[in-house]
């Protein structure tokens, strides 16, 4: 729950708005779409790493939720790696 300090123009009750708020905390890792972590049978939570041409490989990696629209890579890739964003869940029925 929050309140809103201002007159809050252009505001009505029940009205749904979107809320950012910062918590002061740093958090360490990669910000990559939603779409770029699938999910496998067992539960992990998993990326596609582009390898080489045509070769992508998935590796497993801990996340933690940053928007509706992204998540943060905490662990199991290292930055600078290219790692499939679009289609992800495609190669996971590929492989």
């Amino acid at each position: 729950h929050f309140s809103v300090d201002e007159t809050g123009k252009g505001l009505r009750a029940g009205q749904f708005v979107t809320v950012f708020t910062e918590t002061g905390e740093s958090r360490s890792g990669i910000a990559v779409p939603r779409s770029a972590v699938v999910r496998a049978t067992n539960g992990q939570d998993f990326v596609f790493e582009h390898t080489s041409a045509e070769r992508f490989e998935p590796r497993p990696v801990r996340t933690e939720p940053l928007d509706a629209e992204r998540v943060l890579i905490a662990a199991g890739i290292d930055p600078g790696k290219r790692v499939v964003v679009q289609g992800a869940e495609l190669l996971d029925h590929v492989r």
